[in-house]
């Protein structure tokens, strides 16, 4: 593992590998950071594309073989407020 880096993204779950894959094809070196080791990731981890809707999932290249759930609706909570939206596909 090299000692410097151009971009640190922590987390390993959809949205800092999509980050970390982005940035890097432009030229940058990335490292990923991860509290999971290897053996327990990704195996029923805490990383979760929850609130994704299916449509969406192309986007993040992910093997449909690997997506346990589909999504149906979203609620989205605040301090504040909520809102929920249901969606098909």
């Amino acid at each position: 593992m090299e000692d410097e880096y151009d971009v640190a993204v922590v987390g390993a779950g959809p949205a800092g590998l999509e980050a970390a894959r982005t940035v890097a094809s432009r030229g940058w070196d990335v490292a990923v950071l991860e509290s999971e080791g290897e053996e327990e990731y990704p195996a029923q981890s805490n990383k979760s594309t929850a609130g994704t809707f299916p449509r969406m999932m192309g986007s993040y290249k992910v093997p449909s073989d690997v997506v346990m759930h589909n999504t149906d609706s979203v609620l989205l909570e605040s301090p504040d407020d909520f809102y929920r939206q249901a969606r098909t596909g």
